[in-house]
């Protein structure tokens, strides 16, 4: 009666061992099945709107990566954010720029870029030419890390107006531009003005002193002057039509 007992159970048990093996095959399977669905490779494209732009004008990036769960823009001017699908951003200097987004998948085995180019335009004198108004001065520190260069300009603006012009009295010289300068309302200031690249020059012809700002906005009927300090700040002028 033992032996038969014994019987019964070793049989018992070598029956559910091998119904337990093809479960165990089975749940197995499905776990890498599932791995491997939720781990493709990701596929990254991206839009850039507009993708040629003025100095400081707003760019919205757009992710439209698939199998993507983690995000690098690199905006091509020393500037990364990481994250979020959808950026915008806007760019101080003029120039051609490779915008790159770099994308991973779950467990970050796999990753993939794509670029687009932004195209920056310089200003040109006739941007500049005509009323400005001088709102407020503003002293920044690593403005190159400024992540949101699109500031808008919504303070009151002082009595202080620019002119930029053309010089008349010498209309032969098409390189000669005048800049009268309402300095509070006390007295007229009458400068002479340039442009290089991005910079703007301001001439003091009187004292022969010259003053060069660097054009970090020129959109939207806003300006916005910099002039880097020895002392490792920068000091922003703001001007509005």
């Amino acid at each position: 009666m033992r032996i038969r007992v014994k019987e019964i159970k070793y049989k018992m048990f070598y029956k559910h061992r091998i119904n337990i093996y093809p479960q165990l095959l089975f749940l197995v399977l499905a776990i890498l099945f599932l791995s491997a669905c939720g781990n493709k490779k990701p596929v990254v494209d991206f839009t850039a709107v507009p993708s040629t732009v003025k100095l400081g004008e707003e760019i919205t990036f757009t992710d439209n990566s698939t199998n993507a769960n983690r995000y690098l823009w690199n905006f091509g001017d020393g500037i990364t954010r990481n994250d979020n699908r959808k950026q915008k951003y806007a760019y101080s200097v003029p120039g051609n720029y490779t915008a790159v987004l770099t994308v991973w998948n779950k467990r970050e085995k796999d990753e993939a870029s794509n670029t687009k180019t932004i195209t920056v335009e310089a200003p040109t004198k006739d941007d500049i030419m005509g009323v400005w108004y001088y709102y407020f001065i503003q002293d920044v520190k690593q403005w190159e890390s400024f992540t949101d260069k699109s500031t808008a300009i919504n303070e009151a603006r002082t009595n202080q107006v620019y002119v930029f012009d053309r010089r008349d009295f010498n209309a032969a010289d098409a390189d000669t531009f005048s800049l009268d300068i309402n300095n509070y309302g006390s007295n007229i200031l009458n400068w002479l003005w340039e442009l290089s690249g991005g910079d703007l020059i301001l001439k003091d012809t009187l004292n022969h002193v010259e003053y060069k700002y660097n054009i970090v906005k020129m959109f939207n009927d806003e300006m916005i002057l910099r002039d880097r300090k020895e002392e490792g700040f920068d000091r922003l002028f703001y001007f509005k039509r």
